[in-house]
């Protein structure tokens, strides 16, 4: 078994060892761990909204369910990228795209139709890696629009977290303002917010997962003394300990899956213009997230000059991750990609698909253990998480040139539609309208890729319809 691992990764090659793989694996996991718990919060939000509004299509659901998901998908999608693709990395529900899922699929088209959209944008993205067109998509998009689109994710990201939380409302005469501070709640948040990002400038590995830590210690801190003077306070962490949820957590997975065939029989969905904008929207998000993290994962790897380079790793990878994407929308994930969290692995040492199966193993690990976390994790646990995650994004701005006029307004709008229509997609789809226009009437139409001019009529006709129908 030693010498056939050897030779399949080989790790000799590579000038790598199986210890030093195993340990790059499990810094990656530790390194991604917090995504089953915010996605969990995330999810859990948006299906809260649409039962509020929609209570004759209630959707049963439990949040350690969810959890049990996402921690199944990250680690058989992670392990099989590792077998086949042996390529150092590690794959579970996106970032931005969940948020975007939550926030805006959810209550625009509901869960049915959503998990549907999930499913058809991964086939889509299955045919592009099969087709070999990613690299020309990718480029009918300029650069900076594509930076622009991740700081706009994060700052939506960050926006989400505050409100959920309560550090920002609903104003009294304006759109937002400044919540109550002396809620409990809301001082965990900030003090969560303040910890996490203070182990991020020290530049402490694991600043995400130490956040969590440190805002479930002080919530149940919280709730002791709550529970001794008044009564608990079900947004901050508590601990039930006749575990009744336990078992719920696992068979809820049903609650969840195959939800998507109600949307697909249900000819309303296909009658939507919303519909159509979420596939859209889902896959261009995927599409560049997962493509700029294989890339930038690559040119790390290819600082290594050991580094056995070999182009059909990341191939591979892509298109395990858009098979991902569908497959995992059966039983209610959404959409995954490559984390570039991956990197702390390959900054250790790992090299070879050995360091994902060992992150892959280490979720799967995990599964009997996720329930007993599930009345632990609330908005006000997550938010460290989630701030962390929207400025690494949002720094993206420091790339972008703003010189550019164009380039200037386009990303502006797709930053502040995001925050402020509460929609990742509108902000996409204005900036990318934006950014045309002003192309042409500065005669510079010329500098615009054609795919990119081919569409934009058709999202012009998208908001169109959109505000109409």
């Amino acid at each position: 078994m030693h010498d056939f691992i050897y030779n399949y990764f080989q790790l000799k090659n590579n000038k790598t060892n199986i210890k030093k793989e195993l340990i790059a694996g499990l810094i990656v996991f530790i390194s991604m761990l917090y995504i089953i718990f915010v996605q969990a919060s995330i999810l859990s939000v948006g299906i809260d909204i649409w039962n509020e509004a929609n209570p004759d299509q209630f959707l049963i659901y439990n949040p350690g369910s969810i959890m049990i998901i996402t921690a199944i998908v990250a680690g058989i999608t992670t392990i099989i990228i590792g077998v086949y693709a042996k390529f150092p990395v590690g794959i579970a529900s996106g970032m931005g795209v969940n948020a975007f899922i939550a926030y805006n699929a959810i209550s625009l088209i509901g869960p049915f139709a959503s998990y549907l959209a999930i499913l058809i944008s991964g086939i889509f993205l299955m045919i592009v890696a099969l087709t070999g067109t990613q690299a020309r998509l990718l480029k009918a998009i300029p650069n900076d629009l594509k930076l622009a689109i991740t700081v706009g994710i994060g700052a939506f990201i960050f926006y989400v977290g505050l409100y959920n939380t309560g550090i920002i409302t609903a104003g009294n005469g304006t759109p937002t303002e400044l919540g109550d501070l002396y809620n409990l709640v809301t001082l965990l948040a900030l003090l969560t917010i303040i910890f996490t990002t203070i182990l991020w400038a020290n530049k402490i590995h694991g600043a995400i997962i130490y956040g969590i830590i440190f805002a479930i210690l002080v919530g149940l801190l919280m709730n002791l003394i709550l529970n001794y003077t008044s009564e608990i306070n079900e947004d901050l962490p508590w601990i039930n300990f006749d575990f009744s949820g336990y078992k719920e957590s696992f068979i809820g997975i049903n609650n969840l899956s195959l939800l998507f065939w109600e949307g697909l029989t249900d000819s309303s969905t296909w009658t939507d213009i919303n519909f159509y904008i979420i596939i859209f929207i889902l896959f261009l998000i995927s599409l560049l997230d997962s493509s700029g993290t294989i890339f930038m994962i690559e040119k790390e790897l290819e600082n290594d000059p050991n580094y056995q380079i070999d182009p059909k790793k990341s191939k591979r990878t892509f298109f395990i991750n858009s098979t991902s994407i569908s497959l995992g929308s059966l039983i209610g994930s959404t959409n995954t990609i490559v984390y570039a969290e991956s990197a702390t692995g390959i900054a250790y040492g790992g090299r070879t698909g050995l360091t994902s199966i060992t992150t892959g193993i280490c979720f799967l690990l995990a599964i009997p253990f996720i329930p007993l976390f599930e009345s632990l994790i609330t908005d006000c646990i997550t938010i460290g998480a989630l701030f962390l995650v929207g400025f690494l994004m949002f720094k993206n701005i420091t790339k972008i040139n703003l010189k550019d006029n164009a380039i200037l307004i386009a990303s502006f709008t797709i930053i502040i539609f995001s925050i402020l229509t509460y929609s990742i997609g509108d902000g996409i789809i204005f900036g990318l309208i934006f950014y045309v226009i002003i192309m042409i009437f500065t005669k510079r139409w010329k500098e615009l890729d054609s795919i990119l001019a081919f569409i934009t009529p058709i999202l012009i006709l998208f908001i169109v319809l959109e505000s109409t129908i």
